[in-house]
């Protein structure tokens, strides 16, 4: 979408600065050109922050939280968080050691930055280079205005910052380091006069390298277990493209054995703390056919989301590599069938191997028995990685059944069938985790897990879960046969100016005279400039909301009504419509506002004003049946 406005009647002078500001700056022209850094200081934390899901991560393993405050918003603009904090751990054996090794990420991390070196000591995590990386395919060296107000707002900082932040990440992208690039040349070697960094086709990536070598004092983790030599190269990538992807991200983990030791029977395991609105009132549960975890609210009102309520979770996408596993060995790994294996068949060693789904889920002890403690010791994480309690190793027994279980809370909170949540504790602030393994990795080897965090809100509780359902079983298809979205051709984003007076609010888009050519020219792959939308948006109970159209200025040539697949106000999921409506009105570049639609009445002096501006093409004859493409 085009520039967001936040436009204060009080607060004038400060929208003219920044307005000036971001038209003033120029960029160089060459694509390797070496910007000035801002700080010497390595930069910790980022954000993710491109479709309907704001969230941070740091270069150190954690993520999602803000300060000791929840930070995945959702939805993007709302102000209300679904997940507090996550992070993924991980632990296994080492012949001679009598407690299990554990590391990662929970409240505390293990982790410091940087690479271990190949004399097997750690970098020095203070370098710069050892910071979180970042890139747009939109903002670059050279490169034309971007929308980058989502940055803005989350960040409070200046375009010019960011701009230079992104473009510097651009330059030193550490491919070398194992940052994702598209090889466009397909040689398998980063040539940045040629290639392009990031994940193909994601609208934003993030990139750091950790290792476990620092000195600690945790709570959580205990000293002598958690230095395994672990380096774990961690990629964070978001699309957008409405409808499937909006309200999702997608985590990957390298994890490379730097020691000289092998490690036997080891897991992963992604733990989060959700905090789905007000901490209190939360209910979790486990989805064995999607290999997912999921956080709900427990009765139809929340503190801070009111009576629509999102349900978030996080799904295994793809797991650790094994040797195909028959007979006996199938049950070690929670794996009852043979038919669980032929949707993990996209693994990087080839025939004969599979990725394994989640094996195990937990819900650790103190989530529910606030008396008891958080776990310290290595072999309580063991215990929960292999789906049994932390503190004692003994098995989940459904209240339901009476029968051991790896897969705690595993019923149909929307049926109402099996064991779910509220049960045998009352609903409170919860923890929950997945586990998958076990595995070996030998001094040197490499494992590969993605993981997607997703979110959807229904108009209540349970239907949050039915969307969560749907979507994750999108996510998954499309992650197994391999089939990701390709971005389609779109404009560039209209650079708005504003203008108060008064009498009301001016919007100007027509005074950059080459960025208005090359969208009113633009014509990609079938896809033309058909003509601007103008949004009057809002912040509700559901977020940022750009729904509002008051006004379309198109090219007279009888395209008007144009349909195409959006995400349904009421059910939330897919459905053809109209996407856009046109009027053979003519192209204008100027609007004036001077009534708030809310109370139909004069513009109220303090109140805050939201508009968009964006730029929408039609392809009349497209292969893909996407006949248009909005900024």
């Amino acid at each position: 979408m085009g520039k967001k406005w936040q436009v204060n009647m009080k607060t004038f002078c400060t929208i003219v600065i920044l307005v000036a500001a971001i038209n003033s700056i120029s960029y160089g022209q060459k694509h390797l050109e070496v910007l000035e850094k801002t700080t010497s200081e390595p930069v910790t934390s980022t954000y993710l922050n491109t479709n309907n899901i704001s969230t941070i991560f740091y270069n150190d393993g954690r993520c999602d939280v803000l300060g000791g405050n929840s930070g995945f918003e959702f939805p993007k603009g709302s102000g209300k968080h679904a997940i507090y904090q996550s992070g993924l751990l991980w632990g296994g054996l080492i012949e001679g050691d009598t407690l299990p090794k554990i590391g990662g990420s929970i409240y505390e991390t293990v982790l410091q930055p940087g690479k271990i070196l190949p004399d097997g000591t750690p970098d020095d995590p203070s370098l710069a280079k050892n910071r979180i990386y970042r890139v747009r395919p939109d903002v670059y060296p050279g490169g034309p205005y971007a929308n980058l107000s989502s940055e803005i707002d989350d960040e409070k900082d200046s375009y010019e910052n960011i701009r230079i932040r992104y473009e510097t990440d651009w330059n030193e992208w550490p491919a070398a380091d194992g940052a994702p690039f598209v090889d466009k040349d397909l040689n398998g070697v980063y040539d940045p006069l040629i290639d392009l960094p990031g994940v193909k086709n994601a609208a934003q990536t993030i990139w750091y390298v950790a290792n476990d070598l620092g000195e600690l004092d945790s709570t959580y983790f205990s000293p002598e277990a958690y230095k395994l030599g672990v380096e774990v190269q961690v990629t964070m990538w978001a699309y957008r493209s409405e409808p499937l992807f909006n309200n999702s991200l997608f985590r990957k983990y390298k994890l490379i054995n730097k020691s000289q030791n092998e490690f036997k029977d080891m897991y992963i395991s992604m733990w989060n703390d959700p905090d789905v609105g007000g901490a209190g009132d939360d209910f979790v549960g486990t989805d064995t056919l999607r290999s997912m975890i999921y956080a709900y609210n427990s009765d139809d009102s929340d503190s801070d989301y009111g009576d629509k309520i999102p349900a978030a979770g996080f799904q295994l996408l793809q797991g650790p590599i094994v040797a195909g596993i028959a007979g006996e060995d199938r049950n070690k790994n929670g794996i009852d069938d043979a038919s669980d294996f032929a949707i993990y068949e996209n693994n990087l060693k080839g025939p004969g191997f599979i990725n394994l789904p989640m094996t195990s889920s937990y819900h650790p002890e103190k989530s529910f028995h606030p008396s008891l403690g958080s776990s310290e010791d290595s072999d309580d994480w063991y215990n929960y990685f292999q789906g049994r309690h932390g503190y004692s190793g003994t098995p989940f027994i459904d209240p339901n059944t009476g029968e051991e279980t790896i897969y705690p809370l595993s019923g149909d909170p929307v049926a109402q069938t099996g064991w779910v949540d509220g049960q045998v504790f009352p609903a409170g602030d919860r923890r929950m985790a997945f586990s998958s393994g076990p595995f070996n990795l030998a001094a040197g080897e490499t494992q590969e897990v993605v993981i997607a965090a997703l979110a959807e809100i229904g108009q209540d509780r349970l239907e949050s879960i039915t969307l969560l359902r749907y979507y994750a079983d999108e996510i998954q298809s499309m992650y197994k046969s391999l089939n990701f979205p390709e971005k389609l051709p779109t404009p560039q984003s209209p650079d708005v100016k504003t203008k108060i007076t008064v009498d009301g609010i001016s919007l100007d888009w027509g005074s950059n005279s080459s960025l208005v050519s090359e969208i009113e020219n633009y014509n990609s792959e079938g896809y033309k400039f058909q003509g601007y939308n103008v949004y009057r948006a809002k912040v509700s109970e559901s977020g940022l909301s750009f729904n509002s159209k008051a006004a379309v200025f198109d090219i007279v040539d009888g395209v008007t009504t144009i349909f195409g697949e959006f995400r349904d106000s009421v059910s939330g999921l897919p459905t053809q419509g109209v996407k856009q409506q046109g009027t053979d009105s003519g192209i204008e570049r100027t609007i004036f506002f001077d009534k708030d639609n809310e109370f139909d009445s004069p513009l109220i002096k303090g109140k805050e004003y939201l508009f968009g501006v964006s730029a929408y093409t039609y392809n009349e004859n497209p292969a893909n049946g996407i006949s248009t493409t909005e900024t």
